[in-house]
């Protein structure tokens, strides 16, 4: 979940980024400029909590998040589902905490009703 509101704006950031580096006077200028975005996107920090599996609060990594019996009912669920509405077209709205159902029913339309 780390940095999902971040992904969508990162081509729009990488594309201003170019335009900038190609207003800088010289070749070298530029070359360094662009080193140092490379740099900074290679090697940068992430927060501790995102990092560490199996933390319940705060940043979480979810595959690590869930126990493996949530994951199992959910999946066993989902595809019970599919396989019931298999031939028509259902628009679902759910929880954040059913996306892991929506998934594997493998819904054409979901919508995440608990924020509005």
């Amino acid at each position: 979940m780390f940095a999902r509101f971040v992904l969508p704006v990162t081509p729009l950031l990488l594309l201003a980024a170019e335009a900038l580096i190609g207003r800088l006077p010289g070749f070298a200028v530029q070359w360094v400029a662009c080193l140092i975005v490379v740099g900074g996107i290679g090697f940068a920090v992430f927060p501790r909590r995102a990092r560490a599996p199996g933390q319940p609060h705060r940043i979480v990594e979810e595959r690590h998040f869930y126990p493996k019996e949530r994951i199992a009912d959910a999946r066993r669920v989902g595809e019970e589902l599919a396989r019931a509405l298999e031939g028509t077209e259902p628009r679902v709205a759910i929880y954040g905490s059913q996306a892991m159902l929506a998934y594997y029913a493998r819904f054409p339309v979901v919508i995440e009703a608990h924020t509005g």
